[in-house]
């Protein structure tokens, strides 16, 4: 115990020994009691958000300066001694993003089997991870997947044309979260989007660059902490509420949903619309169960060789732990994406309860949240996330303008219209909570976003300095070029996300839908490819990657070649409700697999098949040489 507690806290907190989960855990529920309290005491809302800011900076500036270190051991693969809790709680939290919170429980309010697509995906590419790829990169001895294709084929052009692919994918995903944080923190917190991405390029920065993978493990384990416990919590409020049962994730809203089919039976008897009718922003496919398998494989296999995701395989202790890693994160991102069913039926029936017989000359009384949110913009669409007769109202005057003058004017579910996302960000209004839930709950998605960009920042810097990795017989030297240039190349790209963000209009959804297509349709089938079949050749990796990156390419400058949206081609029939990516990718990993195929065997030619038969002996393992670890 003594020898414990001589190690830093943060030391303490990576190797297991500090229940960090716990810690977070309780202090987010004692932070939320204390503010509770301020604002009985009549402190305004915007002072709630700024305490609830400043509880995040803090749990990601503390944690990361702890971690800074000039061992590229410690960097890399932070010197694979990541307990269990801490890798589970870091990965989980990478791969809860802020907006993928926020549209599953609209998708499943408007009862789209798709929603399932999306929770199913991240699993099954942890599954797929662990069993096709982990075990050959850990016995290798690789620290990051360019490492492996380096030693595979010992070829230039092929590392540096697979570390572009990595490259681009990082760049989009980094985009696509700076830009959700600048989105989210302007419509929640009021502040400028620019100075939002600026400030959350530099967090990610500060996370990142002092101490690499280790700095990822600290901070984002503490934000999966602090996340869940800021999402669950106002669930278990509302079903303990309701007499229902106190674990959401358990009854999913089943309790409410006896009330919500006897309220619906009689609206519909009566001629009226329901409220899942009256969601923008979200698309059912034609067919939508084969839309759910489709997102969920399309998600599974652009997950599954990310390098953010690997990177944390890597710092588990062996391969046996890299299993248990898969299994508890599983489960860990089930008890939050599983709670979004309970979400959607407890919304339902506040809404129902609270609007049904309203007037529009009373609706600040019962449905004053309408005023808040219908200033705010979805980050799904161009919609206000709520409007009332078609239009954004601000005050009861607006509300009845709006509904053709009449302050007597009953409200039905048709009137009030509200986004995909604003189920979720608006839930605790909603359910006539304390702002703190609502603080919380926005501070949870800021915190699912700045995860993600936080491992994939450490990726990009990990895999690009390992592509150009060469044993060095001063280990000084060594270290420090692997340093400069991990720390180079991730300092760029952040710049470059940060400006992208500030420039661009597109939805940070769809930026990170066609990250997911360049994993699916090209980063997945190389590494695939190059770790199971001993006759894969340099020309078939620079071929693949060649076919499958033109027609990405191809499809997603649409927009500049004069098309009206993303995607050249057509949808897959059945698809058309899908993002255009997701055909995309299909379109693109067709000549992809062609090209890695067909060229090898053309050609006759295979190179670094010996390895590949080495480590399939048993007992082979770390035949590449380990990046001064």
């Amino acid at each position: 115990m003594r020898q414990a507690f001589a190690k830093p806290f943060g030391d303490r907190i990576v190797s297991g020994s500090a229940p960090l989960g716990a810690i977070v855990s309780v202090g987010t529920l004692i932070f939320a009691g204390l503010v509770m309290l301020a604002e009985q005491a009549g402190l305004p809302r915007s002072i709630v958000y700024v305490m609830a800011g400043i509880l995040l900076v803090a749990g990601i500036v503390v944690p990361a300066w702890q971690a800074r270190t000039m061992s590229p051991a410690d960097w890399m693969v932070a010197r694979r001694d990541a307990s269990l809790a801490i890798n589970t709680m870091a990965l989980g939290a990478s791969l809860v993003a802020g907006w993928t919170m926020a549209a599953l429980a609209g998708s499943f309010f408007v009862g789209s089997p798709q929603a399932i697509g999306w929770i199913a995906g991240p699993m099954l590419a942890l599954a797929l991870a662990s069993f096709a790829i982990v075990p050959f990169l850990r016995k290798s001895g690789a620290a990051t997947p360019t490492h492996f294709i380096n030693a595979r084929f010992a070829s230039l052009p092929v590392n540096l044309s697979f570390a572009a692919m990595v490259l681009a994918v990082g760049l989009l995903l980094t985009w696509s979260q700076f830009r959700l944080t600048g989105q989210l923190a302007e419509m929640l917190f009021g502040i400028d989007r620019t100075a939002a991405i600026i400030a959350a390029t530099c967090l990610t920065a500060l996370t990142v660059l002092p101490g690499g993978l280790r700095g990822v493990l600290r901070v984002n384990a503490t934000l999966f902490a602090f996340l869940a416990t800021a999402f669950l919590a106002p669930l278990v409020w509302v079903s303990v509420g309701l007499g229902t049962f106190p674990i959401p994730q358990l009854s999913f809203g089943q309790g409410a949903l006896v009330e919500i089919s006897e309220i619906e039976r009689q609206l519909s008897q009566l001629g009226f619309d329901l409220f899942t009718r009256q969601v923008d922003g979200l698309t059912v496919a034609s067919h939508p169960v084969a839309a759910a398998l489709t997102t969920s494989l399309f998600l599974a296999l652009g997950l599954c060789a990310m390098p953010f995701v690997l990177g944390h395989f890597s710092a588990s202790p062996d391969t046996s732990a890299t299993r248990k890693t898969t299994a508890w994160t599983i489960l860990a991102v089930a008890l939050v994406l599983t709670a979004a069913p309970a979400v959607a039926m407890f919304v339902k029936l506040f809404l129902y309860r609270g609007t049904l017989g309203l007037t529009t000359g009373e609706i600040d009384v019962a449905a004053s949240w309408l005023f808040v949110w219908s200033g705010k913009h979805s980050m799904l669409d161009t919609h206000s996330m709520a409007s009332l007769c078609g239009h954004a109202v601000q005050d009861v005057r607006q509300a009845i303008a709006a509904c053709g003058g009449d302050p007597a004017y009953v409200i039905g579910p048709a009137d009030i219209r509200f986004s995909g996302d604003a189920v979720m960000l608006a839930m605790t209004d909603i359910f006539g909570m304390p702002g703190v839930f609502g603080a919380l709950v926005a501070a949870a998605a800021l915190a699912g976003s700045i995860a993600l960009a936080n491992a994939v920042a450490y990726s990009i810097g990990a895999n690009l300095s390992g592509a150009l990795y060469k044993a060095d017989s001063t280990k000084e030297h060594q270290s420090l070029i692997i340093l400069f240039r991990a720390r180079l190349v991730l300092l760029v790209t952040l710049a470059c996300a940060g400006w992208l963000a500030t420039l661009s209009s597109w939805p940070p959804v769809e930026i990170f839908m066609w990250a997911m297509a360049a994993g699916a349709a090209i980063v997945a089938p190389v590494l695939v490819a190059s770790i199971w079949w001993p006759g894969m050749s340099r020309n078939g990796v620079l071929a693949g990657i060649g076919a499958g990156g033109l027609v990405l390419a191809f499809q997603a400058s649409m927009p500049w070649l004069g098309g009206e949206s993303f995607g050249g081609l057509p949808a897959l029939p059945g698809l058309e409700g899908l993002s255009p990516a997701i055909s995309a990718s299909i379109y693109a990993l067709i000549p992809a697999l062609a090209a890695l195929i067909a060229v090898p065997l053309a050609t006759r030619k295979s190179d670094g098949g010996a390895m590949l038969e080495t480590l399939r002996q048993p007992g082979a393992r770390q035949t590449l040489p380990e990046l001064d670890i």
